[in-house]
């Protein structure tokens, strides 16, 4: 029967081993385990590793040396039965909250695995790519008084802006582009204010909200108006002239 060379490694691991020391020294008659003992136990051949994790849980205070071979798990020592069970009774409720708190992590982590998605499923939509932009107006709203400059480029072009003197207005830039086959274009947002309409449309406008009757006069007529004299009748007849 073949293992699993992974499943394998795990088990002949320094943290797993620690694992079941500790397991087996909490185990232990009022916390006193012989190391003998647990090498057997755990079927350890080299005593090397042993001595690694006593050395470790020695380190940061769990265990005392009694003498060579025999240790004491620190947290019996001088506990009664009834102090014992309540921090175990506290260790469990620790290790629950931090599996809950795992769990909520996870539902976390999905969340913003599906909104990562989504988004990405936004973007690389053709349909709303011709939306990703910024309205010109906003753009100037949040400079305002200022000459913004649009710039267009490829991927990865340098952008560098000389000392700039007080005793000058102008001011230099120098693009340089990591693809000269490519072009760099650069825009001048407009800063000017609209022109204003024409004054008949705002007429025409105004008329159309006010809804009241408009009388149209008839249209000229294309015939032309004749005008003559009677034989008897002179140019004071058609004229108001003052002799």
């Amino acid at each position: 029967m073949c293992t699993d060379p992974a499943n394998s490694r795990f088990e002949k691991s320094l943290g797993l081993l620690t694992t079941k020391f500790v397991s087996l020294l909490q185990q232990a008659p009022e916390g006193v385990l012989h190391l003998k003992y647990a090498a057997e136990n755990l079927e350890v051949k080299q005593k090397r590793r042993i001595y690694d994790i006593t050395n470790v849980l020695e380190g940061i205070g769990l265990i005392e040396k009694n003498n060579k071979n025999i240790i004491r798990w620190k947290a019996l020592k001088n506990k009664n039965e009834e102090e014992y069970d309540l921090e175990q009774s506290k260790l469990i409720e620790l290790r629950d909250e931090i599996s809950d708190m795992r769990n909520h992590e996870a539902v976390i982590d999905e969340h913003i695995r599906k909104c990562q998605q989504s988004l990405r499923n936004i973007q690389e939509e053709e349909v709303n790519r011709k939306q990703c932009y910024i309205p010109t107006d906003v753009i100037l709203g949040m400079f305002p008084d200022s000459s913004l400059m649009c710039l267009k480029a490829p991927y990865g072009t340098k952008l560098h802006v000389p000392s700039i003197s007080t005793d000058e207005n102008k001011i230099k830039l120098h693009v340089k582009s990591s693809h000269p086959e490519e072009p760099v274009n650069i825009l001048l947002l407009d800063t000017e204010p609209k022109k204003e309409k024409p004054q008949t449309r705002g007429r025409k406008r105004k008329w159309s909200e006010d809804r009241r009757l408009i009388v149209v006069p008839n249209p000229p007529s294309r015939k032309d108006f004749l005008f003559k004299l009677d034989d008897d009748e002179g140019i004071s007849h058609m004229f108001d002239l003052i002799c």
